[in-house]
């Protein structure tokens, strides 16, 4: 009987315990933090310049910015001004989102030679009042807007997408600090999920013609981790490919006056003319 009367002490004290513990959970579980809603995302942003580098849309909440831009789209480097200076920013890929963290005001998309630029602009009225708006400027200074439809009802929304149905070509430039790109290193990141996409994204920065016809074997080879490679273009693609060099598939770059690149087995000649590469592997 003493031996039951103790465990049955030692339960309730248990039960207690647990009680008293799920209490306290319940009390602080507020301390959790939750998704942003619909009404954190802002929509007060101002696009201008070459459509070709720039978003379809973009939204920010307080800690990070959401960009979309169009399907099979190259992504441009992306910028940020930082106390009058450009800084690089890096990305995470959420589909069909790219997202950018830091609350920053302005941002600069630059690529083969074209640039746009994202402005916020501080809402003069509450959000909930009126449509959020994207805009762009022609080269005359004039806003061409397209509204975002945002949901007036109490159901939540998400974002919606933007489909500008004008065809800009060259726009006005923006009036951004002047900066020198070259002087930028060169990364292969694993958001480019293969080789092809990052000598594609590295072209089109530096005005070079890679398409996927361009890539001239049978396989991508994938992107595993980040690097980074000094010196101009040329230099930089041919460090690439000397990463390549220990592997089953070395590769490399062939460039030509035109602007355009090739990639190539490393066996093979860059010259199209020339079948002797063909005729010794056959």
């Amino acid at each position: 009987m003493v031996y039951k009367a103790i465990a049955a002490t030692v339960l309730l004290v248990g039960l207690s315990g647990c009680e008293h513990t799920h209490s306290w959970a319940q009390r602080f579980s507020f301390l959790a933090s939750a998704p942003p809603s619909a009404e954190q995302f802002d929509f007060n942003w101002q696009l201008s310049g070459a459509r070709e580098v720039a978003p379809i849309q973009l939204f920010s909440t307080p800690d990070q910015i959401w960009l979309q831009f169009a399907p099979q789209q190259t992504l441009p480097a992306i910028f940020a001004l930082d106390a009058g200076r450009h800084r690089v920013l890096h990305y995470q890929r959420s589909e069909p989102y790219v997202i950018v963290k830091g609350n920053w005001q302005q941002l600069l998309f630059k690529g083969a030679h074209r640039e746009a630029q994202a402005r916020y602009a501080s809402p003069a009225v509450s959000p909930q009042a009126h449509p959020a708006v994207s805009s762009f400027s022609d080269a005359n200074g004039s806003v061409l807007t397209q509204e975002l439809a945002v949901a007036q009802s109490t159901e939540p929304s998400a974002a919606r997408q933007l489909y500008p149905d004008t065809d800009l070509d060259v726009l006005a430039e923006p009036a951004v600090a002047s900066f020198d790109l070259s002087s930028m290193p060169f990364r292969a990141e694993p958001s480019d999920r293969t080789l092809r996409h990052t000598l594609k994204r590295w072209a089109q920065r530096e005005g070079w013609e890679f398409q996927d016809q361009h890539w001239e074997l049978e396989i991508d080879l994938p992107v595993v981790s980040a690097a980074t490679f000094s010196g101009p273009f040329n230099q930089a693609v041919e460090q690439l490919m000397r990463s390549t060099a220990l592997g089953s598939r070395p590769l490399q770059a062939c460039f030509y006056s035109n602007k355009v690149m090739r990639v190539i087995a490393l066996a093979q000649s860059c010259d199209p003319s020339d079948h002797r590469t063909v005729a010794a592997q056959g």
